[in-house]
């Protein structure tokens, strides 16, 4: 087919156009991963048996985190291939929570997370994992059961800046779906679409925080697709009373969907004494003491904030 023949069909089919936009920008998501980069053959021959498991055997594969089985949903490829979805953040969980802590998983999707400070807070320690997602919260509630793990505490809830009831998008891959947004973004909406809506129960860590009695919060991550203003907006008490060190993703085109503005939820954890930073490896980070990084160009990383400068990343260290 010629270039000329095939922008015309595209001009005039405007799902083949989507289609194909959405082909690209998983292709180049994918090339981008760091288990594609690292070792480009290994990442190829794993990602065509991950389909050819969920194409033959209607089933998605299994995978372990430190000998407990994890049950997967097909967004999950990342976790199967190298053992984390994102490495920095199942860092900083392991360094940081100690035996006896709590730990608020906020977006816990199948429980990755949650499962990894299960095993290191103990039976002295416990986890809250909040998941809105029917999808994935069934996959986590049967990762909790089939472990045996007693100190999770699962939630079907969304945490926001209020009580009560809200619109959920669900998405054709359940790790980007999230609260209904306020705008739409074709760079979103085309390369992982609205399946349907429905209404989910919404909490307020603060009040969930005074209804469970907790005398304790020690570590909150946050991962809400660009809805964590919401989470931090309703976490004022916590922040200023347990002082918990927060990792949380930060996605400028995401918070653009809400219409907030990305520089809010830095100045709202200023307000509460905290320092912001990158997380950089070999122990090091960026402190971010302005918002001159945020230009016109999208972010999407993870950023960490404590509010006892240096003693949260003593321990802190991101090995490749």
């Amino acid at each position: 087919m010629s270039r000329r023949k095939l922008n015309s069909q595209l001009f005039l089919n405007p799902h083949l156009h989507l289609s194909m936009m959405s082909l690209y920008m998983r292709l180049k998501r994918f090339l981008a991963r760091p288990e594609f980069t690292e070792n480009r053959l290994k990442a190829l021959l794993l990602r065509i048996w991950w389909e050819l498991c969920m194409r033959i055997t209607k089933r998605v594969p299994t995978t372990q985190i430190n000998e407990a089985l994890v049950y997967l949903l097909p967004g999950c490829f990342p976790l199967y291939a190298t053992g984390y979805s994102e490495q920095d953040v199942a860092v900083l969980i392991l360094t940081e929570l100690k035996s006896g802590m709590v730990f608020v998983d906020i977006g816990a999707h199948i429980g990755e997370y949650s499962i990894r400070a299960s095993q290191v807070v103990g039976e002295q320690g416990r986890v809250y994992a909040f998941e809105p997602n029917s999808d994935c919260y069934d996959v986590l509630i049967r990762n909790v059961n089939i472990n045996g793990f007693r100190n999770i505490v699962p939630e079907r809830a969304a945490l926001s800046d209020s009580c009560g009831v809200a619109q959920f998008e669900h998405r054709k891959y359940p790790d980007g779906s999230g609260l209904e947004r306020k705008s739409k973004d074709p760079r979103i909406d085309g390369t992982n679409p609205i399946l349907f809506t429905d209404s989910v129960r919404t909490t307020t860590l603060d009040h969930y925080v005074r209804s469970a009695g907790l005398t304790r919060v020690d570590l909150l991550k946050i991962d809400v697709e660009g809805a964590e203003l919401k989470v931090v907006r309703g976490a004022n008490g916590v922040l200023g009373t347990f002082f918990p060190a927060l990792i949380f993703e930060f996605d400028t085109k995401l918070m653009g969907t809400y219409d907030f503005d990305p520089k809010e939820i830095l100045s709202l954890l200023r307000m509460h004494d905290y320092r912001v930073c990158v997380p950089l490896f070999a122990g090091r980070q960026l402190y971010l003491d302005d918002f001159r990084f945020l230009g016109e160009r999208d972010i999407h990383t993870n950023l960490v904030a404590f509010r006892e400068i240096g003693a949260a990343f003593r321990t802190f260290r991101l090995e490749r």
